[in-house]
């Protein structure tokens, strides 16, 4: 079971972003602002990922990596920080334009721009015959969805 871990908390991530991005649509139907959303969001990211890293015992460990990193992981950590906010700020817009479905499941792309940008980055080769054809089939779908929303 511990090997298939990965799967298990995949899965239950998609749940949960599939309850957030539907409770989301009807926060901003309701009136609130993208951005409010995703400030509320952020402050309720802060608290449960503090606690978590507080209760794990991390919080030591992860500053003495971070302070013998140097300044490449210190930007590093804050391009991640900021990709990973646009990205929210993006997807709450797009919710706020379409509709929670049609922008999950466009946003199912990312995997491929994964890819991508782990071979242009770090040369790194992670697809395979059965994944890049599982991207192809994403690549393909979210244009149906395009062609015919």
């Amino acid at each position: 079971m511990a090997q298939n871990l990965w799967l298990v908390f995949a899965i239950l991530a998609s749940v949960t972003w599939g309850l957030s991005y539907s409770f989301s649509e009807k926060l901003m139907r309701m009136g609130l602002s993208p951005t409010f959303v995703m400030t509320f969001t952020g402050i309720m990211y802060l608290l449960v990922c503090a606690g978590f890293t507080s209760f794990a015992g991390h919080i030591k460990q992860d500053i003495d990596v971070l302070l013998k990193g140097g300044t490449g992981l210190l930007f590093l950590l804050l391009f991640v920080g900021l990709t990973q906010a646009i990205g929210s700020l993006l997807i709450y817009h797009s919710i706020y334009l379409k509709n929670a479905t049609l922008t999950s499941l466009v946003e199912i792309t990312y995997p491929i721009f994964t890819a991508l940008f782990a071979y242009i980055f770090f040369k790194e080769v992670q697809l395979s015959i059965w994944t890049g054809i599982g991207g192809f089939f994403i690549f393909f779908g979210v244009t149906m969805i395009y062609l015919k929303a």
